[in-house]
């Protein structure tokens, strides 16, 4: 395929220096007159497919009314850049108050979203726009820049057509920390750690949980720390689909003779705020081809309990329109009622570690482990108990009638690069302890 030159629309693609340099100006004029100033980045959403579908002339128009539209709002034309073939960049000086960079935001997206009507055709065009706006402090150009595409980068995964990062909202450290992930997103820097999950009764393995984990300037930051950040913001959608996505390709990849093995990822519960996390699944079932009841999504209790219908809706369409299982996580810390919990729609319940680790030790412990798993035999759902930390308690759990152990005396959580090898040496040492013949 023919690549497109920077002209071939009429309007140059301006270079990064150019951009940066007219904005260093901007931004100087703005702070000498104590006045805010906004970046916007722009972007056609559906602009390939036009291309492709009604050639480059057409595609031509097309850009030229969008930056006619834009110069309409421009305060001078000189802040308009053209950034990528489908992609604009608007800078707003000058500006009384931050708030005003909502209100362009709002026009922006509504001018852009009137019809063009380019030839015989009347087209609707979706916008994403990504929104920086400077701060009290001064903000240098190169900062200003990423933020503005980082913005534009959560509108993408948004149902919004505009998302907005203002500069002194952050402490430092959580603003580098933000920068960093959405450089990481962008690059697919991060890994997927694997922990086994193990069939009481056989002793197999039978799923593992995948972790995503993140090694940033030679360190693992701890997932608890990087995930908290990333719900705060909409990287938790692109975050959820890289693991989503590497889970099933690692399961698609497995030998023939694995193919029975599962995987469970983890959802957050900022993934229920926006209509994607269906349409993530879906895809990536498609994607990789593997069998949906396969995979498992861990959707916490609390999650549940902070807005049951809403929860209970899309699992429902998870599990009856795609055929994927769901688990209900940490059972015991949501405080859900008998009467809430006969309305969530799971096909697991995971008992927390805080209840298990004293089962050994601690009557009470025992008594309402026990509890959890009658209550999950009798409404016909599969226990899996996490926290297993030796052999004793492993055995103990499967004399209780759990069906799944989870924990580090089975295997902490390992690089996928481990798992073959866990596979043939740790899975065949736990059976032969258990004395357990594996099936063939």
């Amino acid at each position: 395929m023919t690549s497109l030159a920077a002209s071939d629309f009429g309007i140059d693609i301006t270079s990064q220096r150019d951009l940066l340099a007219t904005l260093e100006r901007h931004i100087k004029q703005s702070i000498a007159h104590q006045r805010y100033i906004a970046l916007v980045t722009c972007q056609i959403h559906e602009f390939r497919e036009l291309k492709v579908a009604h050639g480059y002339n057409f595609a031509n128009q097309v850009i030229r009314e969008t930056y006619e539209r834009l110069e309409d709002i421009a305060r001078e034309s000189s802040c308009i850049f053209r950034t990528g073939p489908c992609e604009f960049a608007l800078i707003l000086p000058f500006l009384a108050s931050p708030s005003i960079a909502e209100i362009a935001a709002n026009k922006i997206c509504n001018t852009l979203r009137e019809v063009y009507a380019i030839d015989s055709h009347s087209l609707h065009l979706e916008p994403k726009l990504g929104v920086a706006v400077s701060g009290e402090e001064a903000i240098d150009t190169g900062s200003l820049a990423l933020l503005s595409e980082e913005a534009l980068l959560k509108a993408k995964y948004s149902a919004d057509f505009f998302v907005i990062n203002h500069c002194d909202t952050l402490s430092q450290q959580d603003e580098d920390l933000d920068s960093a992930m959405w450089k990481a997103v962008e690059s697919s820097d991060f890994e997927l750690f694997l922990q086994p999950q193990l069939c009481l009764k056989s002793a197999n393995c039978i799923s593992f949980e995948s972790l995503i984990r993140w090694q940033h300037e030679g360190a693992y930051i701890s997932p608890e720390k990087f995930i908290t950040r990333a719900e705060k913001t909409e990287l938790i959608h692109p975050l959820t689909k890289w693991t989503i996505n590497n889970a099933l390709r690692q399961l698609a990849n497995l030998p023939s003779k694995l193919k029975k093995l599962g995987t469970s990822v983890n959802i957050s519960g900022a993934c229920f705020s926006q209509d994607v996390l269906v349409s993530q699944v879906a895809s990536a079932i498609e994607i990789w081809g593997v069998e949906p009841s396969k995979l498992t999504l861990e959707v916490t209790e609390t999650v549940f309990m902070e807005d049951l219908s809403r929860t209970h809706d899309i699992c429902a369409e998870l599990r009856d329109n795609i055929g994927v299982k769901i688990s209900i996580d940490d059972f015991g810390t949501g405080f859900s009622t008998f009467e809430s919990f006969k309305h969530i729609s799971a096909d697991e319940l995971k008992i927390d570690k805080s209840f298990v680790q004293g089962i050994m030790t601690d009557p009470q412990d025992k008594h309402i482990v026990q509890c959890m798993i009658d209550l999950a035999k009798g409404t016909g759902l599969e226990t899996v108990v996490e926290g297993v930390e030796s052999l004793e308690m492993l055995r103990e759990l499967s004399k209780m009638g759990a069906d799944i152990g989870q924990g580090y005396f089975i295997a902490k959580p390992f690089s996928e690069h481990h798992q073959q090898n866990w596979l043939e040496t740790k899975a065949r040492s736990l059976r032969a302890m258990l004395k357990i013949t594996p099936y063939n």
